[in-house]
């Protein structure tokens, strides 16, 4: 890979993890998050599981998803979509 093409990965890379996520990963994560039992208002110590810090566990469901990245709530749909 040229430096340039390297580069250009990176850039790509780099908005990805800064990228807020879509109104539509959020209503979505919501609704699995319902529909696997987790609360969809409030977070409490079920979503230790999913990753929430102490601090995140005493807020809003939707404050937590919107201080995500659009990587990172795409890894917590993926994990809600495969858990039986």
């Amino acid at each position: 890979m040229n430096r340039i093409a390297v580069a250009q990965e990176l850039v790509k890379l780099a908005r990805e993890l800064t990228a807020a996520p879509s109104e539509k990963q959020v209503s979505y994560a919501i609704y699995l998050l319902g529909e696997k039992g987790y609360s969809t208002k409030w977070m409490n110590s079920q979503f230790k599981d999913l990753g929430a810090g102490m601090r995140e566990r005493s807020g809003k469901v939707e404050d937590w998803l919107r201080g995500m990245n659009s990587s990172e709530i795409s890894k917590l749909i993926d994990h809600l979509k495969s858990a039986g």
